[in-house]
């Protein structure tokens, strides 16, 4: 399948899931992308928000299909667990940094998170 300007589709699996500090009671509804190209884990600063966290402040370099070592400002946020809806099971999730936009490409505008096969996590 190709879009409007002729590139191909690319789709990705998004899960619902539940992420909350690691011990904590509360908990952010939000969705999760499988995102096999994906060598980190972020979120966005409104979730960092939402969930009443705080991280070291950072600069990561990040690399996409339309930019090469691009040098942008983050947080670095570690203790997060992510589970299913019904909160069966909590899995801790590797680091994370921040992203200011994650929406990027993706059709889901209330999107939170992200998720790699490899359990990192893209929270938006």
């Amino acid at each position: 399948m190709a879009s409007l300007d002729g590139r191909p589709k690319t789709a990705m699996a998004i899960v619902p899931v539940k992420v909350r500090l690691k011990g904590g009671s509360t908990t952010v509804t939000t969705y999760a992308v499988l995102d096999s190209g994906s060598s980190s884990t972020f979120c966005t600063e409104v979730l960092m928000e939402q969930l009443g966290v705080s991280g070291l402040k950072t600069k990561i370099s990040l690399t996409t299909l339309e930019t090469s070592d691009s040098l942008v400002d983050s947080f670095l946020i570690q203790n997060l667990e992510v589970s299913d809806l019904d909160e069966n099971e909590f899995f801790s999730l590797p680091v994370l940094y921040t992203s200011q936009d994650l929406e990027g490409g993706y059709s889901n505008p209330g999107r939170h998170c992200s998720v790699a096969p490899s359990r990192r996590c893209l929270l938006a």
